[in-house]
């Protein structure tokens, strides 16, 4: 993963233009627009590449620029910064066990496989 202060000013390379107050509005919605659509080399491409795999290149969606620009906006250069997962360390899915437990695999009245077998081979024979 890339330093941190660098994601931060590869962000703010990014959204740039759109807070510049010296530019206009339609000079801003062009900027916007052509951000959106043109496909950059995101941070960390240089490890992508030690590693043997293609850089991550591709336009940055508008809801992230916008949420960008709100982040400079409220917090200065800090909020460019990338946040920590609030999940970090913890299964993704809250509540479910990395393996089966013994219980779940076996449940009152469940057929053993040599009967479930024996059921379907006759069910097939008499259709």
């Amino acid at each position: 993963m890339p330093d941190p202060y660098t994601v931060a000013a590869w962000r703010f390379e990014q959204i740039a233009p759109l807070v510049d107050a010296s530019l206009d509005e339609g000079a801003r919605r062009a900027a916007l627009r052509t951000r959106a659509r043109t496909p950059v080399e995101w941070p960390g491409a240089d490890e992508r590449r030690r590693r043997g795999r293609a850089p991550k290149k591709q336009p940055i969606p508008k809801s992230t620029l916008y949420r960008w620009v709100a982040a400079y906006q409220s917090d200065g250069y800090l909020g460019l910064l990338p946040k920590g997962r609030s999940d970090r360390g913890k299964p993704r899915h809250a509540g479910t066990p990395a393996t089966p437990s013994r219980s779940c695999t076996s449940s009152p009245g469940a057929r053993s496989p040599s009967s479930s077998s024996t059921s379907s081979s006759s069910s097939t024979t008499t259709r």
